[in-house]
Order: C-alpha cells, then structure tokens, then sequence
C-alpha cells in the first residue's frame, strides 16, 4: 500500500506513453488530422525499406558509441588522476563539481561561441596559429560536422562521468590497494594504485 502511489503515477507518466506510442505504430494517424485508422505493419515496412534509415542508423551508432568511448576513457583517467594525492585536488575536483552543474543552454550556447565559423574561439586560434587558412564549418562540413557533435557530447557528458568514477574510487577500501602492492602490483608507476583516504 506504501507504494502504490509511486506504482500509479509511473504507470501514467512512463507505462501509458509507451503502450500509446506502441498503438500510435499501428495506424495512419497525423497531427493536422487527429482521425487514425489501424495499418498494421505498413508503417514497419516503410521505415525498413527506405534506404536512408539504415544510414541514419548507423550514424546514431557512430555518435553514440564514440561518444560514449570518449567520456568513459576521458572520465577514467581524470578520476584517476584526481584520485592521486597531489596539490590542489580539492580544487579540481570543485571545478569538475562546478562543471557538473552547468546548464545545457549554457553548455550549447558556450559552444555554440567557440565554434562559430566567423567569430569563434577556435576558429581564431587556428588562424593566429597558422594551422588553417580559412574558417572552418564545425556543424556545416560532413566530414567535421560529426566529429563535432561527437567532441561536444564528450565535453557535456564528461564532468559527470568523471564525478562517478571518482565517488567509485574513493569508496575502494585501502586494503584492497595494500593487497594489490603485496601480490607486486606497482606502487609508483600506476595511478590507480595510489589510494588516499581524502
């Protein structure tokens, strides 16, 4: 009875969506006309013959997965190294807290400047660098666009992974890390052997 309440209001704001988004499948229905009628798998079959989903398959796979790969190893390593006793963690790691709880307007907008094809950041530091001659399109150009949106997701998602995988460490007892150095596992060369109880 205690949670019945919490049961209720999931079946109408999680269990309800999906079953209708499942009916909706089924028919002909359109926004402009709110009439529907049932078309079984016609819908189904439109989507898997039609050449151009299998490629936007496989793009979402492309943006996901290397998405993904970046934030995990990136996250890995910075939590790694924040784990590591040294000067001014505390800092670093309330500069990634801080991070964390940036908006996503904020975020979009911040990138939006820095890769803006005329007046952006990097843009300009590529010119005065001698690197490129002209301005390049981040989000216009096929070749870059995707590397770009895959960079911005990366630095999005980062902070947080980085806050998980840090919380992960520091709640490794220091046992497991004296064991690890008794069986020879490296104490000065690996950063994940190092433990620190701050």
């Amino acid at each position: 009875m205690l949670i019945l309440p919490t049961i209720l209001i999931l079946m109408v704001l999680v269990l309800y969506p999906v079953l209708n988004n499942v009916w909706l499948s089924f028919t002909d229905r359109h926004l402009i006309n709110p009439m529907s009628r049932f078309v079984g798998l016609a819908n189904y079959v439109k989507i898997l013959t039609d050449p151009e989903y299998f490629q936007v398959v496989g793009r979402t796979f492309i943006w996901t997965f290397g998405s993904l790969l970046g934030q995990i190893v990136l996250g890995i390593a910075i939590a790694m190294l924040l784990n590591a006793p040294m000067k001014g963690r505390a800092i670093f790691r309330g500069l990634f807290l801080l991070l964390w709880h940036v908006p996503t307007v904020v975020s979009a907008f911040t990138v939006r400047w820095m890769l803006a094809d005329l007046f952006g950041v990097a843009n300009w530091l590529l010119q005065a660098a001698g690197l490129i001659g002209a301005p390049i399109l981040w989000f216009g150009e096929p070749g870059i666009a995707m590397f770009s949106t895959i960079a911005t997701n990366i630095w999005r998602g980062l902070p947080f992974i980085t806050v998980s995988l840090l919380a992960g460490l520091q709640g490794i007892p220091g046992e497991i890390y004296e064991a690890a150095k008794i069986d020879g596992a490296s104490d000065g060369h690996s950063i994940s052997l190092t433990w620190s109880t701050s």
